[in-house]
This record gives C-alpha cells, sequence and structure tokens, in this order.
C-alpha cells in the first residue's frame, strides 16, 4: 500500500479560465477557438452558446475552421 505524503509550501497554480467574448459581440461579430480535438471543441462551444441563448437570449452559430472552431452571433 502506497502512503500519501503531506507537503507543506507547495503553491497553488492559477486557476485556469476559458473566457469566452460572447457578451462583447454584435451581430455577426465572431471570435476564434484554438483546438486540436474539433469535434469534441464544437460539441462543447455549441452547448456554451445553447447555454447563452437560454439564459441571455442570444443566438449564436458554431462551425470547424482550419485549426479550432469559429463562433458568430447571429442573432
Amino acid at each position: 500500500m502506497t502512503r500519501t505524503s503531506i507537503e507543506i509550501g507547495v503553491p497553488m497554480p492559477p486557476k485556469r479560465s476559458h473566457r469566452y467574448p460572447w457578451a462583447d459581440l454584435a451581430i455577426e461579430d465572431s471570435f476564434f477557438v484554438p483546438g486540436d480535438d474539433l469535434n469534441a471543441l464544437q460539441r462543447k462551444m455549441t452547448r456554451l452558446a445553447a447555454y447563452q441563448k437560454k439564459t441571455h437570449g442570444r443566438c449564436y452559430t458554431v462551425r470547424q475552421v482550419e485549426g479550432g472552431v469559429r463562433v458568430w452571433r447571429v442573432s
């Protein structure tokens, strides 16, 4: 059985934040999200876009482009 050791004074890494500029987009504006697994990234951004529509009433569309996905505000 392995024992876990207690370590003191190890700094916590900074919180990772993926803040996307949803609220800053005007209709027909877009932002790019880089990534390797385009299908998974598109699903994630589509879910986030659906949440934005539900909570804020703004509509977005997500499309795969070279090197990532792009999100457009459509209404």
